[in-house]
């Protein structure tokens, strides 16, 4: 017998703010800036083939990856990130992103996959 639970995840600003923060430290081997917004975003500065680019990060994005990490519908096979990801989608439990999860979220929200690392 096959059972369906549903959890409901909303990312609270605050632990946003937080995951780019911590992400601005571990992104820095490919991104030149990440600042967090006052208005639930972030703007990623980086070099894409020599043009300097400005990205945009929503706090619904990240939201609705988290969700889905967590929920195993994303190609990540780590256990550590998933269980990070879990932790924090399940639980609200923010503290377990580290700085390897909180670049990943970074990167999976910019460029829709994991390329650096």
């Amino acid at each position: 017998m096959t059972t369906t639970i549903v959890k409901q995840f909303t990312l609270d600003p605050d632990d946003f703010a937080d995951i780019i923060c911590t992400a601005s430290f571990s992104c820095g081997y490919w991104a030149d800036q990440l600042t967090c917004n006052d208005d639930n975003t972030a703007d990623i500065v980086f070099d894409d083939d020599g043009k300097r680019v400005t990205r945009s990060i929503s706090l619904s994005r990240a939201e609705a990856l988290i969700a889905q990490i967590a929920s195993g519908q994303s190609s990540i096979k780590n256990t550590s990130l998933l269980s990070s990801f879990k932790q924090l989608a399940f639980e609200g439990n923010a503290g377990e992103i580290d700085a390897d999860a909180a670049d990943v979220l970074v990167q999976l929200c910019v460029f829709g996959e994991i390329i650096y690392g």
